[in-house]
């Protein structure tokens, strides 16, 4: 099913479409096909509020998927936040004004571009990139050279714990980013879906034309908030990385690292 959540926009509002057309249908042959048996519908047909038994399970259903999708978007946001405070207070540690490690300040750059371009670019957040691993290395032993520099000691020991705030961030980033609600949470909502649609046209076979409109309505609604939960599955799909990327020729012209725009072409 996460499958299903992760193909390009157009194609998963297709494939749900289909899903909701289905039930629909299946909805209205079970109204044919009670008209068809004959006999009096009156002793047939159940009380026209037993449609909530399943009605609210399937809102139940939907929920239990919103409340897990909803969970991750708020890791997503703060993975994102603690990654850009942690690359930001690394940088300016390594600023000309600060420490003027130029080395340091280069991979940090170099980290923010390749996690934009690679990671949340070509990998979506679902897998990490080698080239981010081989820079955070390089920052690793950048740190642990500062003693030489004659780096007093507190120093050196915050540079360490943002560091490895930037990493657990990262960490975090991605794990969001493989994350995915169970598939049985999403069997149940189809499962009850098309459950609700034959207890719909269960209880309105006395008048096809109450149960038609009854579910276009129900249709309707089952597709808007599929594609809405659907959207928001993938943190990603929508929201942007706001690292900062460093001008290397403004950073030489006045001496001080220059933040431009960061938002990646993939939009993610």
């Amino acid at each position: 099913m996460q499958a299903i959540l992760w193909l390009p926009f157009p194609l998963f509002v297709l494939i749900i479409l289909a899903i909701s057309v289905f039930c629909v249908l299946a909805g209205l042959g079970l109204v044919l096909l009670l008209r068809r048996l004959g006999g009096p519908l009156g002793e047939r047909l159940p009380q026209a509020t037993f449609v909530s038994v399943t009605a609210t399970a399937w809102a139940l259903s939907l929920g239990f998927a919103a409340s897990d999708i909803f969970a991750l978007n708020g890791k997503a946001d703060q993975a994102a936040l603690e990654e850009r405070s942690s690359v930001m207070r690394i940088l300016g540690t390594a600023a000309p004004e600060a420490l003027n490690l130029p080395e340091m300040h280069r991979i940090v750059a170099d980290y923010s571009e390749a996690v934009l371009e690679l990671e949340a670019g070509a990998n979506r957040n679902r897998a990490a990139a080698p080239e981010v691993e081989a820079l955070l290395q390089e920052l690793r032993v950048e740190i642990i050279a500062m003693r030489r520099h004659g780096i007093a000691d507190v120093i050196i020991g915050k540079t360490v714990r943002d560091f490895d705030e930037l990493q657990d961030a990262r960490n975090a980033r991605l794990a969001v980013g493989q994350s995915a609600v169970d598939d049985t949470k999403w069997y149940l909502v189809f499962a009850l879906s098309l459950l609700t649609a034959l207890n719909i046209g269960l209880v309105n076979a006395h008048a096809p034309k109450a149960a038609r409109n009854a579910l276009a309505i129900y249709g309707t609604a089952l597709f808007l908030c599929v594609v809405i939960l659907g959207i928001n599955s993938d943190p990603y799909r929508t929201m942007r990385l706001n690292l900062p990327q460093i001008d290397p020729a403004a950073s030489v012209e006045d001496g001080s690292p220059a933040e431009v725009d960061t938002a990646s072409p993939e939009g993610v």
